[in-house]
């Protein structure tokens, strides 16, 4: 195996711990306060983008260790892998700029006051890194160091259709399963008129593919 090889495989083994890590750590632990039972509504945990990005960017990262361990899965591995970076990459960008900024600078938007009923609880930081962080940073070193850049074609016709369909079906997800549930689980949303959560649904998805032309822009 080649020097490039192996520093692959090894970007791949670590990312798969940590992502592994923080999965393990979702089904084990609660991570809502007492009086926001997911295992109660409708969706559970399906109604955070950061699973979404955690969950796709620990497949893209399995199929990447398949096809270091199995070269001959290559064939056959190798386009959905491409898939995944394509959807997932964009959402762990659009999870970490929107959650740590929101943590940093007003944490009750994205976590609820302390005397809400519907508090999300804060995580220990290297929990935290792991969901909020590590599928972006796992993501775009891969795509940055060892994949190539997705052509002209793809990021014209291809992304902008991935990122306007995953868009719609998250954010008519959320109404839908707010409607059943009677709230939503972001406090954000909460509080905001449906003009208010439309903009954020598009700006979000703005956000993912503006990251991905400048992602692939930068690719050397």
């Amino acid at each position: 195996m080649p020097p490039h090889a192996w520093r692959a495989l090894l970007l791949h083994l670590v990312a798969a711990a940590i992502l592994s890590y923080a999965l393990l750590y979702v089904k084990l632990v609660r991570i809502t306060g007492p009086s926001l039972k997911l295992s109660e509504a409708k969706g559970g945990m399906a109604q955070f983008l950061t699973m979404h990005g955690l969950v796709g960017s620990w497949v893209y990262v399995m199929l990447s260790l398949a096809q270091d361990i199995i070269p001959a899965s290559t064939r056959f591995l190798y386009p959905i892998k491409r898939a995944c970076l394509m959807v997932f990459l964009p959402i762990g960008f659009t999870v970490s700029i929107v959650y740590w900024s929101l943590r940093l600078f007003a944490p009750t938007l994205i976590l609820g006051s302390a005397k809400s009923a519907h508090q999300l609880l804060r995580l220990p930081l290297p929990v935290d890194l792991a969901m909020h962080g590590a599928p972006m940073v796992a993501l775009m070193a891969d795509f940055l160091f060892f994949e190539r850049k997705f052509s002209r074609q793809q990021m014209n016709r291809v992304a902008p259709v991935v990122m306007v369909a995953y868009g719609a079906f998250y954010s008519g997800m959320l109404e839908y399963l707010s409607a059943l549930n009677g709230r939503f689980m972001y406090p954000f949303l909460n509080m905001s008129p449906f003009s208010v959560r439309l903009a954020i649904y598009v700006g979000s998805a703005g956000v993912g593919f503006g990251s991905l032309k400048f992602l692939n822009k930068m690719h050397p």
